[in-house]
């Protein structure tokens, strides 16, 4: 499986969603604030803290994500 992120990632309040090319196919990814705050470090993050971290939970999540995409895609 062939995976792309795409570089903008969109904080809307609830999710932070980023678009991946999966084996040359354009699909959104979303993670949500339950993902967010099941990693140690951002357990209690507030909105302004995602924002401004969502380069970083996005990178700590990518393995899980990858993991999902590839199950998604059977």
């Amino acid at each position: 499986m062939n995976v792309e992120f795409e570089p903008e990632i969109e904080w809307d309040g609830q999710f932070l969603s980023r678009w991946a090319i999966v084996d040359g196919k354009r699909t959104q990814v979303r993670v949500s604030c339950e993902m967010i705050h099941g990693l140690p470090m951002y357990n209690d993050a507030i909105e302004r803290e995602i924002q401004r971290d969502k380069e970083d939970i996005f990178e700590r999540l990518k393995p899980s994500i990858l993991v999902d995409l590839s199950c998604n895609k059977k």
